[in-house]
């Protein structure tokens, strides 16, 4: 099974001058940006090799050898963003490609603290033995046929599961998965997990966003 997205977000606050920190409410400017990205590729010049500047901030994009295939970083005012689409990434280099990212913005951008990470993961697969996704999430997983939708007089067109773990009180970590049939493949299933931890993080804790 293959990742067509690895998406990791994390959200930051920024020093105001006074004691502690607040919500970030400015951009930072071009110049430091673009040293950012200059960080960025000394460190690791095969992740990025494109800088753009974006309302609110900077994306940084990889070379994609082929199309639909991405890599970036997005720097923006309240949040960071690294993105993987349907690149060959494994989970364990993508989060170390996280953790340099945000090392290198809490330094350039002299950002004290990281408030949340949130971490996406989404596929698509091709279950076995099934030739539509449906049946196999019908018979296969939730063992509910398709006629028993016959009382409400039309066909399924799509078909999937929602379930939301919330936090505990000794973990406030919060998971979202979807299991789904996908629209543009009836041979395809669509997975998703998402998992939201709200933790502070500085820059001595960073290798804590891979963990």
């Amino acid at each position: 099974m293959g990742c067509s997205r690895l998406q990791a977000t994390v959200a930051r606050t920024a020093s105001d001058g006074n004691e502690g920190s607040r919500r970030v409410s400015r951009v930072a400017s071009a110049p430091v940006l673009q040293k950012l990205f200059s960080d960025l590729f000394d460190a690791h010049p095969v992740w990025y090799q494109n800088f753009n500047l974006v309302p609110g901030g900077a994306t940084v994009t990889g070379v994609a050898p082929v199309p639909n295939q991405g890599s970036s970083a997005s720097f923006l005012q309240d949040r960071i963003l690294v993105r993987e689409e349907m690149t060959s990434l494994t989970l364990d280099e993508f989060l170390e490609k996280v953790e340099g990212v945000a090392r290198c913005a809490l330094e350039r951008l002299a950002i004290p603290v990281l408030t949340a990470e949130q971490c996406v993961i989404r596929a698509l697969v091709t279950p076995r033995n099934y030739q539509d996704s449906r049946e196999f999430l019908t018979h296969g997983m939730l063992r509910f046929p398709a006629e028993r939708w016959g009382p409400l007089g039309r066909d399924l067109s799509m078909l999937g599961l929602r379930l939301v773990f919330p936090n505990t009180p000794t973990d406030n970590s919060l998971y979202n998965v979807r299991v789904e049939s996908y629209g543009g493949d009836v041979r395809s299933l669509f997975l998703e997990v998402s998992g939201v931890f709200p933790a502070v993080t500085t820059a001595a804790q960073i290798s804590l966003l891979s963990q």
